[in-house]
């Protein structure tokens, strides 16, 4: 296979360039909620408590991941970027434009050089959440893009001590973003998109080694 492609369905390979740049091409402010391993049913589950909210409204669509679905490379492609390589490193560390993109510091490098003159931000989610809020309105008033890191799924999920947690934690994760997206309209942001790196698959038996098998063609 020379291209990972559905046709008619956003890639996330351009979801900046494509979705959050859109907004700035606008003149608009818009913050981006990353939420590690938030899969495809989880956010229509969030989707329907936004838009039971008062004055809220939400829409959904499917994005197609990138491949291998990792959080190093999720992460990445979700941020400016002409080219993706893997680091020479060996450990799975992605590179945008040949710049690193593991941690916040240099998440944000790579999302202040998206667009000449935006006034870029990563912030934790939690950092976020404990906020004042005229902390929050600052946050609004001194940035143009911002990309909130939320960290629930994933962090339980992906831990064999934990990994039978992983129901209770997207419970966790829906009451998060609900609780992020009214403080963050609080803060004036109005634009507010939610998306993820990567999804998850989970049942009690390992995988059979046939199901990742190619077919001869």
């Amino acid at each position: 296979v020379s291209a990972w492609d559905v046709p008619g369905y956003a890639k996330q390979n351009d979801f900046y360039r494509d979705q959050a740049a859109m907004f700035r091409r606008q003149d608009q402010k818009v913050v981006v909620i990353i939420s590690d391993a938030l899969r495809f049913e989880v956010a229509e589950e969030a989707l329907r408590r936004i838009r039971g909210l008062n004055r809220f409204d939400a829409d959904l669509k499917p994005m197609i991941s990138t491949l291998p679905s990792y959080t190093q490379l999720g992460m990445a492609a979700l941020l400016p970027h002409q080219t993706l390589e893997m680091a020479p490193t060996g450990d799975g560390t992605v590179l945008a434009d040949g710049e690193p993109t593991a941690g916040l510091p240099a998440r944000e490098k790579r999302l202040t050089a998206g667009r000449a003159g935006d006034r870029g931000r990563t912030i934790s989610a939690d950092d976020f959440m404990a906020m004042r809020t005229d902390e929050g309105k600052e946050l609004f008033r001194d940035h143009d893009i911002v990309y909130v890191y939320h960290n629930r799924i994933d962090a339980i999920g992906d831990k064999r001590a934990t990994e039978d947690q992983t129901f209770d934690a997207v419970e966790d994760a829906l009451e998060d973003l609900v609780k992020l997206v009214r403080k963050l309209t609080s803060a004036n942001f109005s634009n507010v998109l939610i998306t993820a790196d990567h999804g998850f698959l989970y049942q009690h038996q390992p995988l059979d080694d046939a199901t990742f098998a190619l077919a001869d063609p």
